[in-house]
C-alpha cells in the first residue's frame, strides 16, 4: 500500500503544480481508498499545501510574479478563514462536510467542464468561420 500511497501523493502534487487542484483529488484519496475520515484528510491536504506552497514561493518571489502587499492580506484573510473553518467543522458532523465538499467538488468540475465546452466551441466556430468564409 505503500506504493500506492507515494504514487497518490506525487500525481496529486503534479497536478498541484499544473494548477489543476490536486489536493482535492488528494483528499478523495485519503478518503475512499484509505477510508480516513473528511476532516482528517482535510487537514492532511491542508499541510500538504502548506509544504507545496512553501518550496515553490522563492521561485515566485524571484520572478516576481508575487504582489507581496496583496499576498499578505490574502494571507490573513485565509489564515483567518482556515481558523474559523476548523472551529466550524469540529461542531458540525463528519457527513454533512462530506456531503458539502462533494457538491463543492461537484459544482467546481461542472464550472470547469463547461468552460472548457465554451472555449472549444469557440475555437471550433471560429475555425468553422475562417474555413467556410475562405471557400467563397
Amino acid at each position: 500500500m505503500l506504493i500506492l500511497d507515494i504514487f497518490a501523493a506525487f500525481f496529486a502534487s503534479t497536478l498541484a503544480a499544473l494548477g489543476v487542484g490536486g489536493g482535492a483529488l488528494l483528499i478523495v484519496y485519503l478518503t475512499i481508498v484509505l477510508n480516513m475520515e473528511q476532516t482528517a484528510a482535510q487537514g492532511i491536504n491542508l499541510l500538504f499545501f502548506i509544504v507545496s506552497s512553501l518550496f515553490a514561493l522563492p521561485f515566485h518571489v524571484i520572478k516576481k510574479r508575487i504582489n507581496i502587499p496583496i499576498a499578505i492580506i490574502f494571507s490573513s484573510v485565509g489564515i483567518l478563514g482556515a481558523w474559523i473553518g476548523c472551529l466550524l467543522s469540529a461542531k458540525i458532523s463528519p457527513s454533512i462536510v462530506r456531503f458539502v465538499f462533494g457538491l463543492m467538488l461537484t459544482v467546481a468540475g461542472g464550472i470547469t467542464l463547461y468552460k472548457t465546452l465554451h472555449f472549444y466551441y469557440l475555437k471550433f466556430r471560429k475555425k468553422h468561420i475562417n474555413s467556410s468564409s475562405k471557400m467563397t
